[in-house]
């Protein structure tokens, strides 16, 4: 039991690692990559809770990856391999675009320069600054 259930959170795990591996990659920092990653963790984690918990909302549950976790369910009624292969997969398209942006990063201006969503970013980091 204590390996499914540990089997069981590692799709999830690395579904926020290849997440932040990808932002990692195309934000000018690594607190705003962080930040990003964490405040996205607990955004769908609470969106998670507040569609089990409200009937109107039930059906945004299936837009999170905790749904797909099933946290301690693994122990009742099992693994569900699909779920695990859909966080797997989502995990590796992640990984994919990691290495993708990481190739291309300009270790000049601190980002991937063939990502739209870096360039914005490093705008509004910059204009935040004050430079």
């Amino acid at each position: 039991d204590v390996t499914i259930a540990s089997a069981n959170m590692l799709p999830i795990t690395l579904l926020f690692f290849a997440i932040s591996l990808w932002l990692g990659a195309v934000a000018p920092s690594r607190g705003l990559a962080s930040g990003v990653v964490i405040g996205l963790a607990t955004a769908f984690y609470f969106m998670n809770l507040v569609a089990n918990a409200v009937q109107s909302l039930h059906g945004l549950k299936y837009a999170t990856p905790f749904y797909y976790y099933g946290a301690g369910l693994s122990l009742v009624e099992g693994l569900v391999w699909w779920h695990i292969g859909a966080l797997l997969g989502i995990a590796l398209l992640f990984v994919g675009a990691a290495l993708r942006s990481f190739e291309s990063r300009d270790i000049a201006t601190g980002g991937a320069t063939d990502v739209g969503v870096a360039g914005v970013l490093r705008r509004i980091v910059a204009r935040g600054s004050g430079a």
